[in-house]
């Protein structure tokens, strides 16, 4: 995860650039990953905060922001909701300067872009990262890592194998290995 951390200092960061996105198909783990990531990356000059999935907030939740420091808002499947624009415009409005990241499945990317688009921004101009599924050797390694069995390991193997297009099986698969 160390690697991915960049992700949002890097959006934090960016000058000019107020939006970035991730985009990758469902059940990849984009969530579990901007939410370890975010644990990661966390601190007193940056803080992460996710609008939680089918929330739709109101002027007053803006005013529990942090006021100090880096912001990075993260809208996990933004694919789903509705006036992601006029929800960032808003939040521009209370806190200017907050960064928004973008987490979506594919298919979501072009209306998602439209909404940057309404923000009079080019989408262009935004960070963007697609999270694709593992290689064998990257799999392999995941696996390695979560149970310390060694890489030609038929468990091993095996596991990496079937994780491929879903790293949290390895996770859940390493939990219940290690108990």
């Amino acid at each position: 995860l160390f690697p991915y951390t960049t992700l949002f200092r890097s959006t934090a960061d960016s000058l000019g650039t107020e939006i970035a996105m991730i985009t990758g198909r469902g059940g990849l783990g984009k969530s579990k990953l901007l939410w370890e990531v975010a644990c990661l990356a966390g601190s007193a000059d940056l803080q992460v905060r996710f609008l939680a999935v089918g929330q739709e907030p109101v002027a007053a939740d803006f005013d529990l922001l942090p006021r100090t420091g880096s912001l990075v808002l993260v809208l996990d499947d933004a694919h789903a909701m509705e006036r992601v624009a006029g929800l960032i415009a808003q939040l521009w409005q209370a806190r200017p300067g907050t960064k928004v990241l973008l987490a979506a499945r594919p298919y979501g990317k072009v209306e998602l872009e439209s909404e940057i688009w309404r923000l009079n921004q080019a989408p262009r101009t935004t960070r963007q990262w697609e999270l694709s599924d593992l290689t064998h050797m990257e799999a392999s390694e995941l696996v390695v890592g979560l149970t310390s069995r060694p890489p030609h390991d038929p468990f091993t193997q095996q596991l990496a194998a079937v994780s491929r297009d879903c790293p949290f099986i390895a996770v859940v698969a390493a939990d219940l290995y290690k108990r």
